[in-house]
C-alpha cells in the first residue's frame, strides 16, 4: 500500500525515492560520466562541452528541461563575476 512516497509491504517501509539525472553546470548535457574518484569524491566530465569537475547538478527528470533552458539563458548573457 502507498503512503505518499512511501510503500508499506508487511512490516517493511520502503522509501520511494526519485530518479534524478545528472546534468553537466555548464552546458546543461546529460551527457555526464564519472570519470574518477574515491574516497575524497567523484571527477565528472561532460562529453558535450568537455566541462570536468566534481560539480554536477541532479534534477528531477520532470524538471530536466526547465533547467537546461535556465543554463542555456543564462550561458548567453555576460558573466556577474
Amino acid at each position: 500500500m502507498w503512503f505518499g512516497g512511501i510503500l508499506c509491504h508487511g512490516q517493511a517501509i520502503l522509501l520511494k525515492t526519485p530518479e534524478m539525472v545528472k546534468i553537466c553546470p555548464k552546458c546543461g548535457s546529460t551527457h555526464v560520466y564519472w570519470v574518477a574518484g574515491g574516497l575524497i569524491g567523484a571527477i565528472y566530465r561532460c562529453n558535450d562541452c568537455g566541462y570536468e569537475g566534481t560539480f554536477v547538478l541532479e534534477v528531477k527528470p520532470a524538471d530536466l528541461e526547465r533547467f537546461q533552458k535556465e543554463l542555456k539563458s543564462n550561458a548567453d548573457g555576460p558573466d556577474e563575476f
